[in-house]
């Protein structure tokens, strides 16, 4: 194909948008984006978008079919109609006026067409919202979760002379220490810890997990467990013993190369005694097996579903998969793959495969090792 037979397509495509998007919805029907992209070669955001506009602009279908819109176009439709509320408003009436009246227009004017209309939708009356705070769904890199708020100016002022004097001293006893910093800790430790003029980092208590290598044919029996380093301790002294910021304590065995959780106990947080299963699946990995989500947002999911396998339940069945991530996975094994599904590797790692014969794709995030299952691997690694 040469340059010019090159453009010659694009123009064509870019011509007739909703025809793309039409072939696209045939082609792929309900696949997940992940999984589009995964077969097509393409972004996940691309499929997600192409998925968007094809359902926002199905119920005018007809007329998108007729009008000559390029996928830019479409595109900004599809982002715009979903500001308009369907509540209080006739959301078909007005994709069919923005259709319309963007036939033949270019993607600047379309734009600007596109906010006129929409600055017509009726919007519902809210009382003024004070005093309001958000903290975002998910931590950063860095363990760290955005804290957005706003206050009146009057309780702003306030907070802020309150704590005015205590910053000042802060600054001046610490000199890499800055303003917004020990406002920060002061309103931790106000609101933590009743503390109202100590501006330096709270202290805060950990609960890392005790791995303990067993062999639970010979340990449990005797009531002993023998840890990595060849002390053995009483099971019953194990999890009674009150020592500060501990945790839990898991038996461990090892087949091979191979960990499996055998027992879970608490040490303190005796609040936690009960689903010790889906504490044990929270441990191994700390977060979802196929992307970001931290383990306490996520379900315990079963690799074998009762429906397929109807064998008995063992750790080896469970693993961390967030909501959308769990809908997803194609529980049926013998089933055409549509999606893929989380199964456990030869050496008991969960990983996410797009096909029975596909290879293994496991969660990049390095915390996503740290749990038992890697803590046991990092000992195996190191008898070797």
């Amino acid at each position: 194909m040469n340059n010019t037979d090159a453009y010659s397509r694009y123009l064509a495509a870019t011509a007739s948008g909703w025809e793309l998007l039409e072939a696209f919805a045939a082609r792929h029907g309900s696949l997940s984006a992940a999984t589009i992209a995964h077969h097509d070669g393409i972004s996940q955001a691309q499929a997600k978008r192409f998925q968007l506009t094809f359902a926002r602009i199905k119920p005018c279908r007809a007329l998108a079919a007729q009008l000559s819109h390029s996928l830019d176009v479409l595109h900004l439709i599809s982002g715009t109609i979903i500001k308009v509320n369907p509540r209080h408003n006739d959301l078909r009436a007005f994709l069919d006026k923005m259709l319309r009246a963007c036939h033949l227009k270019s993607v600047a004017d379309a734009e600007h067409i596109l906010r006129e209309i929409l600055a017509t939708a009726k919007k519902p009356t809210r009382p003024a919202r004070v005093n309001r705070i958000n903290f975002a769904h998910k931590p950063d890199d860095n363990n760290m979760v955005r804290f957005l708020g706003k206050l009146r100016a009057e309780d702003a002022r306030r907070i802020q002379e309150k704590f005015q004097a205590a910053i000042r001293a802060a600054l001046r006893e610490n000199e890499s220490l800055t303003g917004d910093v020990a406002m920060a800790n002061l309103m931790v430790n106000a609101i933590l810890r009743g503390e109202t003029t100590n501006a330096s980092a709270p202290e805060h208590e950990y609960s890392p997990a005790v791995v303990m290598s067993v062999d639970p044919n010979v340990d449990l029996e005797r009531g002993v467990i023998n840890t990595a380093s060849g002390a053995s301790i009483p099971l019953e002294d194990a999890i009674n013993y009150h020592l500060r910021n501990t945790g839990w304590v898991l038996g461990v065995s090892q087949t091979g190369s191979k960990a499996k959780l055998e027992f879970i106990a608490p040490i303190i947080n005796t609040r936690f005694s009960t689903g010790t299963h889906r504490l044990g699946v929270m441990l191994e990995t700390l977060m979802c097996a196929r992307c970001d989500t931290p383990a306490i947002f996520c379900h315990a999911h079963h690799i074998e579903a009762w429906a397929h396998s109807r064998r008995p339940r063992d750790w080896e069945d469970l693993t961390n998969l967030c909501p959308v991530d769990n809908s997803l996975n194609d529980d049926n094994p013998n089933a055409p793959p549509r999606n893929g599904r989380v199964e456990r590797d030869e050496r008991g790692w969960p990983g996410w495969k797009y096909s029975p014969d596909g290879r293994f794709h496991y969660n990049p995030n390095p915390v996503f090792r740290h749990g038992w299952r890697g803590t046991i691997a990092d000992i195996l690694a190191n008898q070797a």
